[in-house]
């Protein structure tokens, strides 16, 4: 509040000694001739107003985001302040917004690199506060964009979450699971897809009971990867709605119930079982270094040959 104050502080003197500059007026009880070139703002003072009426009328034309643009355009230092000023306004509107975003360098940097892909396509020659700068300029640094990209990365699970908190695999994670369950290492790929969702942090009084939506989130994943071959998209769907039923599914248990399922459907198809591919599994170097095309590629091309497979 203090800030806001001493800005309009500022402003107000700002254009005060432009008119003093333009008109030689220093009597705000006197009716003064319009200075030439008017900009607007002369028509504030007027006879029979007070100095304090004026500075009423002047701080609430200040408050109008137009005409603050408008003079801080005529000074650098003074447009600098307005935009430290708004970036910090965007931020703390943001923050209230999201209270599960953590306020950490690595989140920062990947927020500030998807905005800079979607808007400004700039090369790696600008400072944190130069990009924040020119997205600020381009009109894209506002809490509802800000917002937008927190949602997207929170998806992609590019984004560090609090503690306890679970976040979606990237790609090359979800690449690197479905290797381990090609191999035959069901258990590992469980391991790997829980511990992943948490960051690589699991809660010190970690079960499957006490966090199920993470549990049921990894069985699952391992689950489809094990009948890539031999179950349609369409298929899984249809028995993710049958299997629902079950509170805390596990590999076992959705096995069980797939059986039964395929017995009980009009159109059962035998399903032949599935036979682990003897490969070694890409190792997490190898995949930071695939782009997001390559790794999508990847998984596609994985599940085409699993379906070949059978």
């Amino acid at each position: 509040m203090q800030d806001t104050q001493q800005l309009q502080q500022q402003l107000e003197q700002e254009i005060l000694a432009e008119w003093s500059r333009d008109a030689q007026v220093v009597d705000y009880n006197s009716k003064p001739a319009a200075p030439k070139g008017d900009d607007g703002f002369w028509k504030v003072v007027d006879e029979g107003r007070s100095r304090e009426q004026h500075a009423k009328e002047l701080e609430a034309m200040l408050q109008d985001p137009g005409v603050l643009d408008e003079v801080s355009k005529r000074d650098p230092r003074l447009y600098a302040e307005v935009r430290d000023r708004r970036i910090d306004a965007a931020i703390d509107a943001f923050n209230q917004m999201h209270p599960d975003y953590v306020k950490c360098q690595r989140n920062f940097r990947e927020m500030l690199k998807a905005l800079n892909a979607e808007y400004l396509q700039r090369s790696g020659d600008l400072s944190e506060d130069e990009m924040m700068d020119a997205l600020y300029d381009a009109g894209v640094w506002t809490a509802e964009i800000l917002s937008k990209t927190f949602k997207r990365l929170k998806r992609q699970g590019r984004l560090e979450m609090p503690e306890g908190m679970t976040r979606a695999l990237t790609q090359q994670e979800k690449l690197y699971c479905t290797a381990l369950v090609r191999t035959g290492k069901v258990t590992d790929a469980l391991d790997y897809h829980v511990a992943s969702s948490f960051d690589g942090d699991l809660p010190r009084n970690f079960t499957m009971d006490r966090y199920p939506v993470p549990s049921a989130n990894a069985v699952w994943f391992v689950f489809s990867s094990l009948h890539a071959a031999d179950l349609s998209p369409a298929d899984l769907a249809e028995f993710r709605k049958y299997a629902s039923r079950i509170p805390l599914p596990t590999v076992a248990l959705l096995q069980d119930a797939l059986n039964a399922w395929l017995v009980n459907r009009p159109d059962t198809r035998e399903v032949q079982p599935q036979t682990p591919v003897a490969e070694v599994a890409p190792t997490r170097q190898e995949l930071d270094k695939l782009s997001t095309e390559e790794i999508d590629e990847m998984v596609k091309a994985t599940h085409q040959e699993m379906r070949r497979s059978r």
